[in-house]
């Protein structure tokens, strides 16, 4: 297998599902949500790809949330966002902070799920600040199973 021949697939099945669903319009503006995993970053070279090949002339924004993990760095997103010409905003969310004020409350819950809460939260937030109904998120069958398990 050549890389070639995995970048012609890829973008074929996603051309394919983009036209099938009509998941979006010309001209449409789209929140791209980067954790910085391969599937987020393949997900926005996508749909890069597809808006200047097809001339869709979609408006992308590339976000990635920054959730004040210690030793986390920002710096390889910037990298990665100036070096390819993305429109971007990096958001700050304060997880522990929050998940310490529930539960000095009393209310119990999960790490797990207050972190994806406050991710989404922030996300929804910043697409109805810039007026975005689409937000891409990247998933794939692993990231479903590891979910559930």
């Amino acid at each position: 297998m050549t890389g070639g021949w995995l970048k012609k697939t890829s973008f074929n099945l996603f051309k394919k599902a983009i036209e099938k669903y009509c998941l979006l319009d010309d001209g449409e503006k789209v929140l791209i949500s980067v954790s910085g995993g391969i599937d987020s970053l393949v997900l926005t070279h996508l749909l890069n790809s597809y808006n200047l090949r097809r001339n869709e002339k979609w408006n992308i924004l590339t976000v990635h949330i920054d959730q004040g993990f210690p030793k986390w760095s920002t710096k390889r997103f910037v990298r990665f966002f100036d070096s390819n010409q993305f429109n971007y905003l990096i958001s700050n969310i304060d997880v522990l902070g929050n998940f310490l004020q529930i539960t000095k409350a009393g209310e119990r819950i999960s790490k797990c799920f207050l972190c994806s809460r406050e991710r989404r939260k922030r996300l929804f937030e910043i697409a109805a600040k810039e007026g975005i109904n689409k937000i891409a998120l990247a998933h794939h069958l692993e990231d479903i199973n590891e979910t559930f398990f």
